[in-house]
């Protein structure tokens, strides 16, 4: 019944769930920072996971606006079953690389930097100080992140999966919207960066030409994503040229290639 006793009151649903998206592109302020990190090394103690994030900093961004924040997902990052002791493909690449003090990992073929995270000494001494000790964590979080950053690039797109102890950052290279090589992003985009991990997501392919008749992608350039002017030897600035380079050939064996997969917009070396 309404307030008065009359018609009964109208329901109202509540709003649907709104997600902003978090674009690099439109406000260089958006940047992972100190709340974001906090808020996932609570996550990472209380469940165990691995934290991962993209953030474009220019290009075009294909992603739901979920697929924009940080992430964690939860252990264990692999479809082996209860019986495989690693938490994640990559565990003991990770693990061999920080003990051998290397700054990479020897399995990545692309540009990309690994590093510890330097958890403070104070840690263990706020058994009753949850909140403040998930701020001490976020922070040594986003100091790795910054150290890795200055090192590899400053101010670029990237991609980075972490822990509380480690972190991996990708630095990346997005083409201009418009261009040959945009055709190519939209058939391949970036994997997720669960990739850094060991996990790579990445489109089915289906063989076109000249796969269809028995030939190789890549018979010219060597390279498992090429496009026709290339492959058929077509040269720049003839009329020819342009439509050419903007049709994308792939070869169907990229997908045994993970490592390969990850790295066709990683930034060169």
């Amino acid at each position: 019944q309404g307030a008065a006793g009359g018609e009964p009151a109208e329901h109202v649903a509540p709003p649907p769930l709104q997600v902003p998206t978090r674009s690099l592109m439109s406000d260089a302020d958006l940047d992972l920072s100190l709340p974001d990190f906090a808020a996932a090394a609570e996550v990472l103690y209380s469940i165990g996971g691995i934290g991962t994030w993209t953030g474009f900093r220019e290009g075009h961004d294909f992603r739901t606006p979920a697929d924009t924040h940080l992430q964690v997902l939860p252990f264990p990052l692999h479809s082996q079953g209860e019986d495989c002791p690693l938490r994640f493909p990559l565990e003991l690449a990770v693990d061999r690389a920080l003990g051998a003090g290397l700054d990479r990992l020897p399995v990545f073929p692309f540009k990309h930097g690994v590093a510890r995270v330097s958890l403070p000494k104070s840690l263990n001494e706020r058994p009753g100080e949850k909140h403040k000790a998930f701020e001490d964590v976020g922070e040594a979080l986003l100091q790795t992140y910054e150290a890795l950053k200055q090192k590899l690039e400053p101010k670029c797109s990237c991609s980075i999966a972490f822990t509380a102890s480690w972190m991996i950052l990708m630095p990346l290279a997005p083409p201009a919207a418009g261009s040959a090589e945009h055709e190519v992003w939209r058939c391949l985009p970036p994997p997720p960066a669960c990739g850094l991990c060991g996990i790579v997501i990445a489109p089915a392919v289906a063989a076109g030409f000249p796969e269809t008749v028995g030939l190789d992608v890549g018979s010219v350039s060597g390279r498992k994503v090429s496009n026709r002017a290339v492959e058929e030897g077509i040269p720049e600035g003839t009329p020819e040229y342009e439509a050419a380079s903007r049709e994308v050939r792939v070869s169907t064996k990229l997908i045994d290639c993970p490592a390969e997969i990850m790295g066709i917009w990683a930034r060169p070396e």
